[in-house]
């Protein structure tokens, strides 16, 4: 019998191939670890290269357009609920968004260069006449606007009435789309036009297209006429970190994802996902974004310290072109606030008037802590009147008053031992009667007074004041106020009889306090309707009035006119030259007082005001690696995104001084 031995078989068992098989992943591991590590050091590496490119691409650009600006328009607000809770009130607050810059160049001829003097571009929308709101076209000024949003835009429907503020017609304007790796945030330098909307008074950025519900044309806000993008369009991201709601006020830190529930009236979308905090509601599909790694914000000067000019009226600050409510000192800081023009944004200026203290006693310091006025408590007292000039940056305190001097029968003959009879008013509610012995006969008392000569022995003699005393006590019944001694203005105005015309005849003040040798007006020698004069004095001199402070500190002044021949109805002629009535023979007087000083020591009052000025801007842009969003609550999903934290971003920063602003 023949046994057969089977060939034994050579090989590796299981337990020795795996253990094979780990070595090798260790061994590929550790030779491959530093070469994937170099791939991704220089894939970040390329793509922070790019980051940085980008960036200074955008602060180069915005800082080449900023500083040639004409003008900056103010921030775009977003309204908030105040104090009481609820949006479109009173009290609502208005939170200015950086993450914008819109500016108006100067214009340019067709070779590029700017036309001077320099003027801003404002064009003319032709062709568009019978298409747009209005019957005419439109003249709008370009602009260039500084914003960031995805590439990829969606055009949304706001409805007439739809928040505080809106005019009685749709409103269209585009919002940017869920962001991702190819859809990321994006600087952009936008070219279109600056409109203004009436009803928020606020300038909207935007252009004229076809609307998403029907294709009719119309002004779409955030719609640029052209754009060119300046950080890279994928990979990197300005992130989002508010989210605010414009019809309601809703806030949610993060992004929103305004994704729609679409119907066919876009007037009646509705969030398909509503975060379930922050009063967030399904109608709240309008929303802007805010981004803290972009911000163009405007030099905010706090509480500098303000010292009056000579003549104790005017406070001047280091920087004009203050924003907020644009005051040509129209308005009084009081009347202001009753008309709602000062609002709770940061952006207005708070004025604080500091009032002169003992520094005597320990710790009081004078003018540090006696405020007697404050704008930012929204309460202003009658006295002093404070009025803003937003442009110039300056700060006026008083106010002008105003008395006239009406000759009751400049017909009547002058007789030895009287005068003529006169009545006076003034802007403080004053009127006194004069007879013609100088006795007075008051209704209410007077700012302004009659300084009569010694009676007149012949005809020839002055038989009116030949100076009037100014007491803004109006002998007790007001504060004292400090007379501004040149702004005091008189001029007499002569009604005639015989042809009607009224001659106005404008004193110019004179230093010179001897009424002697003050310029008069000489008797007879008017030309009825003629524009010139004979006069008393030097010649050329001219009818004169000397303005003269009889106090130690300017709270009372006199009008001083020539002691022989003050403004009568005698220098235009005899009897009968002037007309009776209307009043042949009014003078007027006119000036400035103010209350801004410590009543007791007269002290004149500090002004520290806190304002924000776009003559010089912070521009701040922080760049980062794009990351997926995740919900901000996993628990309960609430639609609020943020990104995963994303490594060290790409940050600059400039100061900018816009050298052509308010020219």
């Amino acid at each position: 019998m023949v046994r057969v031995v089977a060939a034994r078989r050579h090989g590796f068992t299981l337990v020795e191939v795996l253990v094979v098989l780990a070595i090798m992943v260790i061994l590929f591991g550790l030779l491959f670890a530093p070469m994937m590590t170099s791939i991704d050091m220089a894939t970040t590496g390329r793509n922070r290269a790019r980051m940085q490119d980008g960036m200074r691409l955008a602060i180069e650009q915005i800082k080449r357009d900023l500083v040639e600006a004409m003008f900056v328009f103010p921030p775009e607000t977003v309204r908030l609920p105040g104090v009481d809770a609820a949006f479109g009130t009173a009290d609502d607050q208005f939170l200015p968004n950086y993450s914008t810059l819109t500016i108006a160049l100067p214009a340019r001829d067709d070779s590029g260069q700017v036309i001077e003097p320099l003027r801003l571009p404002i064009e003319q929308l032709a062709g568009l006449d019978g298409l747009l709101d209005t019957a005419d076209d439109e003249w709008l000024p370009r602009v260039v606007r500084f914003a960031v949003h995805t590439p990829t835009m969606v055009q949304r429907v706001m409805p007439s009435g739809a928040a505080a503020n809106l005019a009685g017609e749709d409103k269209y304007y585009l919002v940017s789309t869920t962001p991702h790796a190819e859809n990321p945030f994006v600087m952009y330098r936008q070219e279109g036009w600056a409109r203004y909307n009436a009803a928020a008074e606020i300038y909207e950025f935007g252009s004229y297209g076809l609307t998403v519900d029907g294709g009719s044309l119309a002004f779409i806000v955030g719609r640029p006429d052209l754009e060119n993008a300046l950080s890279p369009t994928d990979g990197a991201d300005f992130s989002v970190s508010t989210t605010i709601s414009l019809l309601s006020g809703a806030v949610a830190p993060g992004y929103v994802d305004v994704a729609l529930n679409v119907e066919a009236d876009p007037r009646d979308d509705s969030l398909d996902n509503v975060p379930v905090s922050g009063g967030w509601s399904a109608g709240d599909v309008n929303v802007v974004y805010i981004h803290s790694g972009v911000q163009f914000t405007p030099l905010r000067v706090a509480g500098e310290w303000l010292t009056p000019a000579a003549d104790g009226v005017l406070y001047r600050a280091a920087y004009g072109n203050w924003l907020g409510y644009q005051n040509d000192g129209s308005y009084s800081l009081a009347d202001a606030l009753a008309a709602g023009l000062v609002n709770n944004s940061e952006l207005a200026p708070r004025i604080k008037l500091m009032r002169y203290s003992d520094p005597a006693y320990p710790g009081n310091p004078p003018y540090a802590s006696n405020v007697v006025l404050d704008s930012g408590v929204g309460v202003v007292p009658a006295v002093p009147e404070v009025k803003w000039e937003a442009r110039a940056g300056a700060i006026r305190v008083g106010h002008s008053f105003w008395a006239t001097v009406t000759v009751i029968d400049p017909e009547a003959a002058v007789t030895p031992g009287s005068y003529f009879s006169l009545a006076v008013t003034d802007s403080e509610g004053g009127s006194v009667s004069y007879g013609a012995d100088g006795s007075a006969s008051v209704s209410a008392p007077s700012i302004l007074s009659p300084i009569y000569p010694n009676p007149p022995a012949t005809v020839l003699d002055a038989a009116m004041p030949i100076a009037f005393d100014i007491d803004p006590t109006a002998g007790g019944s007001f504060a004292e106020a400090k007379l501004v001694r040149d702004s005091l203005r008189v001029w007499v105005e002569a009604t005639y009889a015989s042809t009607g015309v009224v001659q106005r005849i404008e004193f110019s003040p004179t230093s010179d306090s001897n009424q002697e040798n003050i310029g008069a007006i000489s008797p007879g020698e008017i030309m009825p309707g003629a524009d010139w004069w004979w006069v008393l004095g030097e010649p050329g001199q001219g009818p004169q009035f000397c303005p003269y402070i009889t106090s130690s500190y300017g709270t009372e002044a006199e009008v001083r006119f020539n002691r022989w021949r003050p403004p009568s109805p005698q220098a235009f002629g005899p009897p009968g030259t002037l007309a009776a009535s209307p009043a042949g023979l009014r003078i007027h007087i006119i000036g400035t007082m103010r209350r801004n000083f410590d009543p007791v020591t007269y002290e004149d009052d500090r002004v520290v005001v806190s304002y924000a000025t776009p003559e010089v801007m912070n521009i701040a842009l922080q760049l980062q690696r794009y990351q997926e969003l995740t919900d901000i609550d996993e628990v309960a999903p609430q639609n609020i995104l943020v990104p995963e934290a994303t490594g060290t971003p790409v940050a600059v920063r400039a100061q900018v001084r816009v050298r052509n602003l308010g020219r």
